[in-house]
């Protein structure tokens, strides 16, 4: 337990957001290296990848948590301890999963038992936000199918997520030639024109089932109070568990805006796309599942959260591959500076994690 809050005190103050996460992927991989790992690397994406007998005949089983949090900070990350509840942002979304898979790991690289299949350890880059992702995209890119099932820890104790929330997300621009408020009064205004096209977007029908959602989560635009703002610009995102839907959804913005004609330009950027569930097969992936949650049953006796999210098990489950993400940690706050992890419940997430892992070697039998 020593041990465990020390790394989660050292990584939890390290500055990681998305695409910045070099010195949290250095610290991980000089410790895995001290461990005694032999096969440890950090790729062009960020991602800390250590390989434990990759040339299995049976495929790899891969183990991830993300090292990048949702805060913009350079400057070391403030902390606080207040009785068993240690606050920090990001130290529960996913500083404390980072580290049980860390722990975990090291019991594998000292111990060495038996594998049933080649261990991929990464702590992967670009979960959050508009990191898109981009670490577990470049893992199954380089290892592809070879991967047979995947784990993500992520969130938090009584999570096990095996649906994934897809989404796409746009930067969607409005620019006029502007003027002077009083003397070009009445001519288009960059404000003006995303307003309405807000209001048109809103009125989107979606359906309940499968869930579907959208929204406007960034507003931009103008210079001055008397300025007819010449551009402006919003961030739109909408998410579902179907794929078919998002694509539905897809068509009918660029309905929407293509609609939208006048003395103003409205110009679209692709930000990112998460996948949701590809063509996984049902009956594998709810008897993968099961089998995840009788291990976490066996650490944690409260009620299970099975529910949908958008996590980096989007990749594999996009791919047709079996996978869970698995929180290892009780907090609460995620994306606020004000997040919090209970530390008494560090070690069960850290069985979890182990167990999980133990599950593909000769242990098990």
């Amino acid at each position: 337990m020593k041990e465990n809050l020390k790394h989660l005190v050292e990584l939890g103050k390290i500055p990681a957001p998305s695409h910045q996460e070099g010195r949290r992927a250095e610290f991980c991989r000089d410790w895995l290296i001290l461990q005694g790992a032999k096969d440890v690397e950090i790729d062009r994406a960020n991602n800390v990848i250590c390989r434990i007998h990759c040339e299995h005949p049976e495929g790899l089983v891969a183990f991830m948590a993300h090292t990048d949090i949702v805060f913009p900070d350079q400057d070391t990350l403030q902390m606080r301890l207040e009785g068993r509840k240690l606050y920090a942002p990001g130290i529960g979304d996913d500083t404390a999963n980072l580290v049980n898979l860390l722990m975990a790991a090291k019991y594998l690289l000292k111990y060495e038992p038996d594998l049933k299949m080649g261990f991929l350890i990464i702590a992967n880059s670009c979960e959050e936000g508009l990191g898109n992702l981009e670490g577990s995209k470049e893992i199954f890119r380089v290892y592809g199918d070879r991967i047979k099932v995947s784990y993500s820890f992520d969130c938090y104790l009584s999570q096990c997520i095996s649906t994934a929330v897809g989404s796409y997300r746009y930067k969607i621009t409005a620019k006029t030639a502007g003027g002077h408020s009083w003397k070009k009064f009445g001519c288009p205004n960059a404000i003006q024109v995303l307003c309405a096209l807000v209001e048109k977007l809103y009125q989107l029908k979606v359906p309940e089932e499968p869930k579907t959602t959208y929204n406007v989560g960034y507003f931009n635009g103008g210079t001055t109070v008397n300025a007819i703002a010449q551009e402006a610009s919003m961030l739109f995102e909408f998410r579902s568990v179907s794929q078919k839907c998002l694509q539905d959804m897809d068509l009918k913005l660029r309905e929407i805006t293509e609609d939208f004609s006048g003395a103003f330009s409205i110009d679209m950027e692709l930000l990112g796309i998460r996948p949701g569930n590809g063509a996984v097969d049902l009956n594998e992936l709810e008897k993968f599942t099961r089998q995840s949650i009788k291990i976490i049953k066996e650490f944690y006796h409260g009620e299970l959260n099975l529910e949908a999210a958008s996590t980096d098990s989007n990749i594999p489950l996009s791919r047709g591959i079996c996978a869970n993400t698995i929180g290892t940690v009780a907090g609460d706050g995620a994306h606020t500076r004000e997040e919090w992890i209970d530390l008494d419940s560090l070690p069960a997430g850290m069985k979890i994690a182990l167990s999980l892992m133990l599950y593909y070697t000769e242990l098990a039998d």
